[in-house]
């Protein structure tokens, strides 16, 4: 997952039936979905990976960002998505 929206399992026993591993990816700059939020994932009985990217937003994790949306300043957003892309292959070996 890339900048979940953790509210839809904040739900009593929303995660009890996981047992894939979950792994997680989170901005540091994500005020939307911040990484705290992502805690939650972790009461799963599943293996939770999360990994919080320094100086990335919510939206940093689209290719192409919504229009009027700008990268995070400071972030080399094509650098950045190269990095998420070999992190999540690397995941799914």
């Amino acid at each position: 997952m890339f900048a979940p929206s953790v509210g839809w399992f904040q739900a009593p026993a929303a995660l009890d039936d996981i047992t894939a591993p979950i792994t997680v990816h989170v901005g540091a700059a994500d005020i939307i979905t911040p990484p705290a939020t992502a805690e939650i994932l972790r009461t799963s009985p599943a293996v939770t990976s999360i990994t919080v990217h320094p100086n990335v937003g919510h939206y940093d994790f689209m290719s192409v960002l919504p229009p009027m949306m700008k990268p995070t300043p400071g972030l080399d957003h094509q650098t950045s998505l190269d990095k998420l892309a070999a992190s999540t292959v690397q995941a799914l070996r």
